[in-house]
Formats: C-alpha cells, sequence, structure tokens
C-alpha cells in the first residue's frame, strides 16, 4: 500500500482583462489556455482503486487496472469540502460537481500521473459549477501494485490509500490469518522486506 496524494487546482474561465500567472513548476504541457484564472485549490486524500484483471488483447497476462478514485476533497485549510470518485469526477458539499476528460499527462516517479483535464461536464449553481479546467498536481503514490495480480485473483480489488507503516503492517498481519483460517489456495509471506501472495505448497 502506498500514499495517495494529489493536490488538485480547479480552474475556470475569468471575467477578468488579465489572465493569472501560472507556478514555474507546472510542467509545459499542463498549462490551462490564456485567460484562465484559478478557481479553487483542493487538495484529495484517499484511495487508487485497482481490480485484477486480464489483458485486452492478451488473456492469458493479468493486470491491475485503475477502477476509480475513491477520495476526500480539503481546502487549504483542511476543511472537508467534498469528494473526489469514478468519472473522474469532482464534487463540492454544496452539490455541485465536474466531470473531466483528461487532455495532457506528466509523469510522476513512483506516483500516479500530474494531469491536465477539460471539464466533460458539470452539475448544480455551487463552487464547481463553472470549472472549464482541472490540474491534478503534486501527486504522491496510488500507483498499481508490482505484484499479487494472476488468474487465480482475477477480480479482486486493490484500494492504495493513505495509512501509517503500523497500521498497514497490522492489516497485512489480519488478512495473513484469515487466508490460512480459510485455507486459501494462496498465502500472505513476507519476503526480502516485502509481502507477496504465493501459491500454497500443496496447491503448486
Amino acid at each position: 500500500m502506498t500514499l495517495f496524494r494529489i493536490a488538485i487546482p480547479l480552474l475556470a474561465v475569468s471575467c477578468a482583462s488579465v489572465s493569472q500567472p501560472q507556478a514555474a513548476a507546472v510542467p509545459e504541457n499542463l498549462r490551462v489556455p490564456p485567460g484562465q484564472t484559478m478557481l479553487l485549490r483542493m487538495v484529495a486524500r484517499g484511495a487508487q482503486v485497482y481490480t485484477c484483471q486480464a489483458r485486452t488483447g492478451a488473456p492469458a497476462v493479468y493486470e491491475w487496472v485503475l477502477k476509480a478514485p475513491d477520495a476526500d476533497l480539503f481546502d487549504v485549510r483542511g476543511e472537508k469540502i467534498g469528494r473526489h470518485f469514478a468519472g473522474p469526477t469532482w464534487e463540492s458539499a454544496d452539490g455541485s460537481r465536474v466531470v473531466g476528460e483528461v487532455m495532457e499527462r506528466s509523469a510522476a516517479p513512483g506516483a500516479v500521473p500530474l494531469l491536465l483535464l477539460r471539464a466533460k461536464s458539470t452539475e448544480g449553481a455551487g463552487a464547481l459549477a463553472n470549472v472549464k479546467y482541472v490540474q491534478r498536481l503534486d501527486t504522491a503514490g496510488g500507483v498499481a501494485p508490482p505484484v499479487g495480480c494472476d488468474r487465480e485473483h482475477a477480480g479482486m480489488t486493490e484500494p492504495l490509500r493513505n495509512c501509517r507503516e503500523a497500521q498497514i503492517v497490522a492489516a497485512l498481519d489480519e488478512l495473513k490469518a484469515e487466508y490460512d483460517l480459510q485455507q486459501r489456495s494462496f498465502q500472505l509471506v513476507e519476503i526480502a522486506g516485502g509481502w507477496r501472495l504465493v501459491s500454497r505448497s500443496e496447491y503448486a
């Protein structure tokens, strides 16, 4: 499990004659068109949920595929103001929402990519009603698990969410005990400082 932290400035068309300067840290391909001003900055904290499934065109190969984000949205003061879910959709506590469509992306080492999205649709009359673009910036973690997806585990989901190390270890120990108790054909073992799902010898 890894961290999933994404800072999301939401931008809308401005009525002002002068556009707001964009931060130099934003990759060139993720910058919004001229004439836009920042409407709202939010931070998403939660999970990227992946599903284990056969690769399209190669049914014998299995891989983790993003199912949906599942996160809460917070303002710059740390107050919860909405949620982020499939679509991708950002929904404000006032009922307004925006559904995005990816335009550009930029790689982020060890994390989900940075994105520039256009608003595909909006609803409501609140804070997100006039959003035109969304930038997903400053990502940390949330990438698909490197192992654990094969034919035996097809359909299994794995939420990668923000947890402390002690919580993760406790959860893994509990999951290991559950698999042993249920006498599953696979087991969770600790190998070289990490954890791996392996077939039991009697089923190998």
